[in-house]
């Protein structure tokens, strides 16, 4: 397990109004995404990982892709529809809850 903090610009919490964690029980991974939200527009977004790489990855690209999106684009990406957002290659069916683990995070706190 990596575990991923404030390494990077977006990681860590910061000022939000809305936040939700996911835990994928089979492996262990943990994401906290944290979203700023205002008239519809995600104005900042960061987040926590204690994770494998994928999960870390894919969240560092999710997190910099939502800034300046509207939620209502945000709630209506499906879940293969992630990899084309952030511009990378599909994982492997075995990992594909690694990779998703991000965005997952970020539609439930949206939801909220």
């Amino acid at each position: 397990m990596i575990i991923y903090k404030k390494a990077k610009a977006s990681a860590g919490k910061r000022e939000h109004t809305h936040k939700f964690t996911t835990k994928n029980l089979s492996c262990g991974d943990e994401v906290t995404v944290y979203l700023k939200v205002k008239d519809g527009l995600i104005e900042d977004a960061s987040y926590e990982v204690i994770g494998c790489s994928i999960s870390t990855s894919f969240t560092y690209l999710l997190i910099k892709k939502l800034k300046g999106m509207k939620v209502q684009d945000v709630l209506k990406i499906p879940p293969e529809g992630l990899f084309e957002l952030i511009g990378v290659e599909p994982v492997s069916s075995q990992r594909f809850k690694c990779a998703l683990i991000s965005l997952i995070s970020a539609k439930k706190a949206l939801q909220r």
